[in-house]
């Protein structure tokens, strides 16, 4: 059991390590940072102890770095080829369900790190029934529960074992994500937590051909109180339904780190718009052309619908 463990460690941090520099990068400046990288660290090493130096030495190390990383750019490639094959002919939730267990949970990662996210794969990169995803953005970090369960519905027992997952790892949301559905306890026990369900047809939209890379996923099919959160009029990123900690007043914040806009509810009277301190304010547009509205004395904003 201990070498498993030990095993199944050493495949998650390889996994982990390609993924971080060779997936989504150009081969030749991988190749070229290992070669140059393994040159000037023989370099060093003759410097500091001469003795021990033979010509040629570098010229050698500029080599074993150059084959490690094309060694790392050939896993990389073949990683992106089966991830690529997952994927294809996924256009109904029939297709889903023909999936096998492994091939379901290599779409679900693919498609959310066509995303724009950083994937990791827990188990290694053979995979198994009890894996998770661990997704990373910016500042976001959720873990991803895959369910390929096509005989029964998904219950609220899981929704609350991810739940407990996101509050005791510090992760910023739960994606549970199945081709089937859920049940209708799930989807309430669900409401107003950091929690985002997917059912099938919310992954068919997920995992479909027109996503843009930037956006976030499709809140149609989410469940929770991130299905009914608006996007961003500043950067189109998915807006959070947050609680300030000195008035436990509600507001919408920007999920994306590099954007940070907050905005207040929607008005209710369109006549006489005012922010939460009482200034009047005025209709404006983002650089996206998307509609808000600007307070003409502080910097409060409100969302135009």
């Amino acid at each position: 059991m201990k070498r498993a463990g030990l095993r199944a460690w050493i495949a998650a941090q390889f996994d982990d390590y390609v993924e971080e520099t060779a997936v989504g990068h150009r081969w030749w400046l991988i190749v070229l940072l290992f070669a140059v990288g393994l040159g000037i660290a023989t370099a060093l090493v003759g410097l500091i102890f001469p003795a021990s130096y033979h010509a040629g030495d570098v010229a050698i190390s500029v080599l074993i770095g150059a084959l490690i990383g094309l060694s790392l750019v050939l896993v990389a490639r073949e990683r992106d080829r089966s991830r690529a094959a997952a994927i294809d002919h996924t256009g109904s939730i029939a297709a889903l369900r023909r999936k096998t267990w492994g091939e379901f949970e290599i779409l679900v990662g693919e498609a959310i790190r066509r995303k724009g996210y950083l994937v990791k794969e827990r188990g290694g990169f053979r995979r198994d029934r009890g894996m998770d995803l661990i997704a990373e953005r910016g500042r976001e970090k959720f873990i991803v529960q895959c369910k390929h369960w096509l005989k029964w519905k998904v219950h609220e027992d899981v929704v609350k074992i991810l739940y407990a997952d996101i509050t005791t790892q510090g992760f910023t949301e739960g994606w549970l994500i199945t081709c089937g559905r859920f049940t209708d306890y799930a989807i309430e026990w669900a409401k107003g937590k950091p929690i985002r369900l997917v059912d099938g047809q919310g992954l068919v939209e997920l995992i479909g051909p027109e996503s843009d890379p930037t956006s976030p996923p499709p809140a149609s099919h989410a469940v929770g109180e991130a299905a009914l959160a608006p996007t961003c009029p500043n950067c189109g990123s998915r807006l959070d339904h947050l609680t300030n900690h000195y008035d436990q007043s509600r507001f919408w914040g920007c999920t994306r780190a590099t954007c940070g806009w907050t905005f207040d509810d929607p008005p209710i009277d369109q006549a006489d718009v005012r922010c939460s301190r009482g200034h009047s304010m005025v209709m404006a547009t983002t650089d996206r052309s998307a509609p808000y509205w600007k307070c003409q004395n502080c910097s409060r904003k409100r969302l135009s619908a």
